[in-house]
């Protein structure tokens, strides 16, 4: 597996997220030099001010929008994050590595 480097805020293990190496400094440089001043701490914000973070709604319409670019049925995050995981395993993904791609604490709603 690549090398990672960690990404996270908080003191909670479950807010930590493996970054491939090949992100490099991108998200400290968006954050340091093109990032919109916020009150919060999301990374992704509304690109209009207010600059408040994306609400649900708006992540849907993102993820849908861009799977109708890609040519796939329109998909919510959560739909498309159940496709990726049913395609992973009909590739041979085992369960282990699968829980580690969702970020499951416990093997058990891995396998759900």
């Amino acid at each position: 597996m690549a090398s990672r480097r960690d990404c996270h805020h908080g003191q909670a293990a479950s807010d930590r997220l493996r970054l491939p190496t090949g992100v490099g400094t991108a998200p400290a440089e968006y954050l340091q030099q093109e990032r919109p001043a916020a009150v919060t701490r999301q990374l992704l914000l509304r690109n209009r001010a207010p600059h408040q973070e994306l609400s649900r709604a708006a992540i849907a319409h993102i993820v849908q929008k861009a799977c109708r670019r890609a040519g796939v049925p329109p998909l919510g995050p959560h739909r498309l994050r159940h496709a990726l995981a049913t395609r992973l395993l009909q590739q041979g993904a085992t369960l282990p590595t699968l829980r580690l791609v969702l970020r499951h604490r416990d093997l058990e709603s891995t396998a759900v």
